[in-house]
């Protein structure tokens, strides 16, 4: 199961990123039956959650957790 936040004023193409996810999905030949959850989030909250998760006052372009 895929959710997508988007916490942008950009609009998002939200079956893109479940064709991404389903291949991605295929590649690394996943079973189980597994929940994953995008967020779209601009530089200002980005740069906040990886200070909080990582320590890093930055602006970076993807955060994992699992």
């Amino acid at each position: 199961m895929l959710e997508i936040h988007n916490f942008t004023q950009n609009e998002i193409d939200e079956k893109f990123f479940q064709k991404i996810v389903e291949k991605a999905l295929k590649i690394v030949d996943v079973k189980n039956d597994i929940e994953i959850s995008l967020a779209i989030v601009g530089d200002g909250r980005i740069r906040k959650l990886n200070k909080m998760y990582r320590g890093n006052n930055r602006v970076t372009d993807i955060l994992s957790f699992s």
